[in-house]
């Protein structure tokens, strides 16, 4: 018996359900972030009315369009797919007799088991325990008296206090722990009744699995680390995605390999690239997380996904339940086994159009003396956050000298090229994968050949009957789940795997795409170009010593060879010498002696004072009477027994007097400005 269903639902036909695989209707906007987190009572009931008596609508979703919710509804969340009914009564146990009889006639669960049983005439009564603290009535803190499990479903009755109230009717349980009731006026002791769903959950463990071509292998539910899958996004708002010009590629030639590449999703950033929407010949689209190096994730529209890294293979749906892992021991190692490729794991190749430069940098610290290999905390130079590599150790003249990856800096629009040439074309199709040998096109050209008995409808249907166990109700849904495994599987094949490619021998569909693609336009430049990402300087920081200088220099373009830049770097080990030495003088109206303001070292009690070899030095302050001893020559303090000390001139204590000169030589101690 088909269940009737609010107007919004017959407002929301079938044709307003988006294609199961069609992002088109999926913008990651507010709403779907709000239905994502707080939505899945009111999506489930929204894609299966025929499931529920009564469907309500949260208010904050009040004002959208039906059509719209249950398209973004069906991007999110499963359809139920009840389609059978039951009915069979189950008594209430009663464990007391009360004097006031409830009116109280029936509990109703829906859907699946439509299961409803008689509430007894009278219900049981317990001494009630003593209120909350926060109870404004006399009302009292009851204890259950029964807890009925049926299924996946949970019946706790627990008595209400004695008063005039409401008694329980009828109560329908809506999956998502919404629940609704109806109920009859009545002076009695009404009875509370408490239902907890248990959402599906798998209990089991890995056991080993029997694979044909590799060994050390686990089948069993996705592990901690892998229980939720979600794709990358963007550090600061929404993800921006970058479109491509495949109709001009598709009409200048009818060879255009699928799946192909519809557009790239970017951090807020325009630089790093998240996932690709790859497209099939039906239109259908899956997203290929490109975010982590480590690891290929594969996604449908109903974020249920695939992942290979570097402890085996993942299904995961998008509700985080019904998971599939295969761990296996050295994954990779046993692929490159197979392969019988050989490869390098030496220095990464630059890519066609990566540049560097050399870019020479003299050092010198805050005595003016050059910097030297043994500085403490060695020489850190970047460009917009990517390392320089130091190819010449320092000179006499303490003169540095690094090779710089213009490909990350430049204009953003260079900085995203080049990082999409990395980070996608580079790391899906050549760059060795979790240390193997293969790289990602490769393994996945590998799994197809020699992992069938594990990316296979049976093995993962019998993993998954395996962990809902008895519960009969739930294999259609294990069915549904292997369906969509399936095809994330086909999908990642037809993508990445060499044996699929359009035109054998020249890789796989996405090469074959990316080749075409190049051949006419340039892939990375459209789909930065397409950002109107505006142009910004590349910056170079510099980390050394106790110094962090932020901006060193900017670059707008590549520095023309030769072109020599000059640090100043605090270095802990040396003496505290500091750039405005000064001396005290005495005030004319008040006879204070004191500092100028610009010897002062802010915030560390130190100032910046003179030798009497006239060196601009750092002392900490103190009491005249607490400095070691007096002087008038550096040589005067080794003679009283101070080795190491100098003697600090101008000061308020009238002559001479001997300081430790690595005392305010501290790297919290900012000895010279804007290095900190």
């Amino acid at each position: 018996m088909r269940c009737q269903f609010l107007s919004l639902l017959a407002a929301v036909g079938v044709a307003a359900l988006p294609a199961a695989n069609d992002y088109d209707y999926c913008q990651r906007d507010d709403l779907y972030k709000s239905l994502k987190q707080d939505g899945e009572d009111f999506c489930s009931m929204l894609l299966d009315p025929e499931c529920y008596t009564t469907i309500n609508t949260p208010i904050e979703y009040a004002t959208y369009d039906a059509g719209k919710l249950s398209s973004y509804c069906s991007c999110i969340y499963e359809p139920c797919h009840h389609d059978t009914t039951s009915s069979v009564a189950v008594p209430l146990p009663t464990t007391g007799t009360d004097t006031t009889s409830a009116q109280s006639s029936s509990v109703s669960l829906s859907p699946q088991n439509s299961t409803s049983f008689p509430l007894p005439d009278s219900l049981p009564t317990q001494t009630p325990a003593p209120g909350p603290p926060w109870s404004a009535a006399n009302t009292t803190l009851l204890t259950p008296t029964t807890s009925t499990p049926l299924g996946n479903v949970t019946i706790t009755i627990i008595p209400a206090p004695t008063s005039s109230g409401t008694g329980i009717s009828t109560l329908t349980i809506i999956p998502g722990n919404s629940t609704s009731s109806q109920g009859t006026n009545a002076t009695s002791t009404a009875a509370t009744i408490v239902t907890t769903t248990t959402a599906i959950k798998a209990t089991a463990t890995p056991t080993p699995f029997l694979a044909a071509n590799f060994t050390g292998v686990l089948r069993g539910p996705a592990p901690d680390s892998q229980a939720c899958h979600y794709l990358p996004a963007a550090l600061v708002g929404a993800a921006h995605a970058a479109t491509l010009q495949n109709e001009e590629i598709r009409q200048r030639n009818l060879s255009l390999a699928f799946p192909y590449v519809g557009s790239v999703s970017f951090d807020s950033d325009d630089v790093r690239p998240l996932y690709l929407s790859v497209r099939d010949a039906a239109k259908g689209s899956h997203l290929i997380d490109v975010s982590d190096s480590s690891a290929v994730t594969i996604f449908d529209a109903k974020n249920n996904s695939l992942r290979l890294d570097v402890s085996g293979i993942h299904f995961v749906t998008g509700n985080c339940n019904l998971t599939v892992s295969y761990l296996i021991d050295n994954m990779y190692t046993q692929l490159a086994q197979q392969s019988r490729e050989t490869c390098s794991l030496g220095p990464k190749t630059l890519l066609a159009g990566d540049q560097t430069f050399l870019q020479p940098l003299v050092l010198r610290d805050q005595c003016g003396d050059p910097v030297g290999p043994m500085v403490r905390k060695y020489p850190d130079l970047r460009l917009d956050g990517e390392q320089c590599v130091c190819v010449g150790a320092a000179d006499a003249n303490g003169t540095w000298t690094f090779s710089c990856p213009w490909q990350t800096s430049g204009s953003t629009v260079q900085r995203c090229v080049s990082s999409l040439q990395r980070n996608v074309v580079q790391f899906l199709l050549y760059d060795p994968f979790n240390g193997g040998c293969a790289d990602v096109s490769s393994v996945v050209t590998l799994l197809e050949a020699s992992a069938q008995d594990m990316f296979n409808a049976t093995s993962l249907q019998e993993e998954l009957y395996r962990q809902v166990g008895n519960n009969t109700n739930l294999f259609y849904k294990a069915d549904d789940t292997v369906m969509y495994y399936m095809q994330l599987w086909e999908s990642l094949k037809s993508s990445l795997s060499k044996t699929r490619g359009l035109n054998p021998g020249r890789g796989s569909n996405v090469k074959q795409y990316l080749d075409t693609y190049n051949s006419y336009r340039s892939f990375a430049a459209d789909a930065c170009m397409s950002l109107n990402s505006s142009s910004a300087p590349a910056v170079l920081s510099l980390s050394a010593g106790s110094s962090n200088i932020p901006m060193l220099a900017s670059l707008s373009e590549i520095p023309a060879p030769g072109s020599v830049l000059t640090a100043i770097i605090q270095d802990p080990a040396k003496i505290a010498c500091c750039p405005h030495g000064g001396l005290a003088v005495t005030g004319p109206a008040n006879g204070t002696c004191s500092y100028p303001a610009e010897a002062l070292v802010p915030g560390t009690g130190c100032i910046c004072g003179k030798t009497a070899s006239q060196q601009s030095v750092a002392f900490k302050y103190r009491q005249c009477d607490n400095f070691v001893s007096q002087c008038q020559t550096d040589s005067d303090c080794t003679t009283a027994g101070y080795a190491g000390h100098l003697c600090l001139i101008g000061s308020c204590c009238g002559k001479g007097v001997c300081f430790d000169p690595f005392e305010c030589s501290r790297p919290e101690v900012l000895l010279l400005p804007g290095s900190g």
